[in-house]
C-alpha cells in the first residue's frame, strides 16, 4: 500500500482456483492409472493447461498391452532365429541389446510427441508399427527355413 511493503507470514486471498487441485496437476503422470489420467485431463481442461502430456500417457497406457504382445513375439522370434548360438549368455546379451534399442526408439518418439514435433498418435504408434514390421520380417524368414 502506498509504495510501501510489509512481510506477512500468512496471506489469505479469495480465488476461483482450488489449491489442492493445482498441487495435484504437477504429479508424475506415469504413475497414474486410466481413471486418474481421465480425471487429470478434465482438470487440465478446466485450468486451460496443455493436454499433450496427458494425451500421450493415455494413448501409451491404452496401447501398452499391444506393446507387450509385440515384445513377447519379438523375443520368441529372436530365440528361434539364434539357434546357432549355444552360449546362453550371448543370447541374453543379444536380447538385452535389442530391448535397449527398442526402449530408446520408443523414448525418442515419446519425446518427439511431448515436444509436439509430431502428434500424439504417431508418436505412440510408429514404434509399435516398426516393431510389427520387424516381427513380420523375422516371422517370414523363420517360415522360409
Amino acid at each position: 500500500k502506498n509504495n510501501d511493503f510489509q512481510y506477512k507470514k500468512i496471506l489469505n486471498f479469495k480465488t476461483n482456483f482450488d489449491y489442492n487441485r493445482i498441487q495435484t496437476l504437477y504429479s508424475n503422470l506415469s504413475s497414474f492409472d486410466l481413471f486418474q489420467l481421465i480425471e487429470l485431463r478434465k482438470n487440465y481442461i478446466k485450468m486451460n493447461y496443455s493436454l499433450v502430456e496427458v494425451n500421450l500417457h493415455l494413448i501409451k497406457l491404452l496401447s501398452y498391452p499391444i506393446f507387450l504382445l509385440l515384445m513377447t513375439i519379438f523375443s520368441a522370434l529372436l530365440m528361434f532365429r539364434v539357434k546357432r548360438l549355444d552360449n546362453t549368455t550371448i543370447k541374453i546379451s543379444l536380447g538385452l541389446f535389442f530391448s535397449v534399442i527398442i526402449y530408446y526408439i520408443n523414448n525418442f518418439f515419446f519425446v518427439m510427441g511431448s515436444t509436439e514435433k509430431i502428434t500424439a498418435m504417431p508418436a505412440i504408434f510408429i514404434p509399435l508399427l516398426l516393431l510389427t514390421l520387424v516381427n513380420s520380417f523375422m516371422f517370414q524368414n523363420i517360415n522360409e527355413k
